[in-house]
């Protein structure tokens, strides 16, 4: 996908002297809290945190009310929509309430009454900014003023997403509030200047599924930040590393029957498992749990399995973005990723990718990632792709798409 860039564009920039205007200005809109490192898989920190590296000033804009009022609209839209027949008749007024709240929750939080509060929350926060001129759009549940001239940033489109995994929030979700969302995508794609998606999948969607057009699309990539060379790895010793916080999504059921059979032919191999997994006893296996990504040591921790780790492996049934696998890239590790989705933009040819469904495709790709032989040439592919992946290149892919007449952009990265 070619990157296409404005031939004019906002007036800001660099000044004469080559360095940041100070006048200049992007926001970046989220419905959350841009500056926290865990949310979204940390992408919105990361971007933001990149435009700083490159001198520019960012304004992070969240597209929420503060915390504790945020929970109350969204507890007091949850109870409103709650029938008799959603609870048992013996059920407490508390557990009533309780009930109320999980269960309609995610139809709320993606829904047209809190979409519309947050689009009129965010347009407060912009009316004292009138200098912002730019802004990078973080998914779409939300809309920002129309003077706003914006880019999207998603890893895939809800038209796409409800034909391709059966997520539990869109269970929940009724037909006609399901197309409205839909309906809000293609609206906010349409209005955009570019529409920046992490993934060729998800381009792909855009120009089916929203008519967007081909020259106004970037694709991304996902990033990951750099990381200091790795001491020379002992390919000898399959070590395969596992990092997901949706277990079922993630496949890792899937992934223990593999490993399993490997662990049968090679006894020495060893399977990390990262994230919010079940309690596992396997021979081979080993359990680290959650490492949160705001917990410097636990963060120091996974760093340390990617650089013992042979293989990254997580065999997704679905997996939309990838932050992982530009990890593993950074790591100069190679990865077994599933097909289904956007993973192959940023794995390329530093790994295989199969069908998550198919326990004899896994099973034959991690046999493959046993030979050293293999693993050295994938692991050169690895470290060959990391620069095209770190969050820096990926933040200037995006300054591309903003497209302002008079930046200087240098030897910024090129497109995926």
């Amino acid at each position: 996908m070619e990157n296409v860039v404005h031939e004019q564009g906002a007036d800001w920039g660099r000044s004469q002297n080559g360095l940041p205007d100070p006048s200049a200005l992007i926001g970046f809109a989220v419905a959350g809290n841009p500056l926290d490192v865990a949310a979204y898989s940390g992408v919105p920190f990361a971007l933001v945190d990149a435009f700083a590296q490159l001198g520019l000033p960012v304004r992070p804009l969240r597209a929420e009310l503060p915390d504790p009022l945020q929970r109350l609209a969204l507890n007091v839209m949850a109870v409103s929509l709650t029938r008799p027949t959603d609870v048992r008749p013996q059920a407490s007024p508390i557990e009533r309430l309780v009930l109320a709240v999980r269960g309609n929750k995610p139809r709320v939080h993606a829904g047209p009454w809190m979409s519309a509060l947050r689009s009129g929350t965010v347009a407060a926060r912009l009316l004292p900014h009138r200098d912002l001129r730019l802004c990078v759009q973080f998914g779409s549940e939300y809309h920002l003023p129309a003077r706003v001239r914006y880019v999207t940033y998603d890893d895939a489109t809800i038209a796409q997403l409800s034909r391709a995994y059966p997520y539990p929030w869109m269970r929940s979700v009724p037909a006609n509030e399901l197309d409205g969302m839909i309906a809000r995508q293609r609206r906010i794609f349409t209005n955009a200047e570019r529409c920046c998606l992490s993934n060729h999948w998800a381009a792909a969607s855009a120009m089916t599924d929203y008519g967007v057009p081909p020259e106004r699309i970037v694709v991304t990539g996902e990033g990951a930040n750099p990381v200091a060379p790795a001491p020379e790895r002992d390919w000898s010793t399959p070590r395969f590393l596992f990092v997901g916080k949706e277990w079922e999504r993630k496949n890792g059921a899937g992934l223990l029957r593999a490993f399993a059979r490997v662990f049968e032919q090679h006894p020495d191999a060893q399977l990390d498992v990262v994230g919010d997994h079940p309690r596992l006893d396997a021979p081979g296996v080993v359990e680290h749990g959650f490492l949160a990504a705001d917990d410097p040591a636990a963060q120091a921790r996974l760093a340390d399995l990617f650089l013992r780790a042979t293989c990254l492996t997580v065999p997704s049934l679905l997996e939309p973005g990838g932050c992982v696998f530009a990890q593993a890239l950074q790591a100069g590790l190679p990865s077994i990723a599933g097909a289904a989705g956007g993973a192959s933009t940023i794995v390329g040819d530093a790994g295989l990718l199969i069908d998550g469904t198919d326990d004899r495709a896994l099973f034959g790709a991690m046999l493959q990632m046993c030979d050293e032989r293999s693993l050295a040439s994938f692991a050169c592919a690895a470290r060959a792709r990391a620069h095209l992946f770190t969050w820096r290149a990926v933040a200037e892919r995006v300054l591309r798409a903003l497209a302002p007449a008079n930046f200087d952009f240098g030897a910024f990265a090129l497109s995926l």
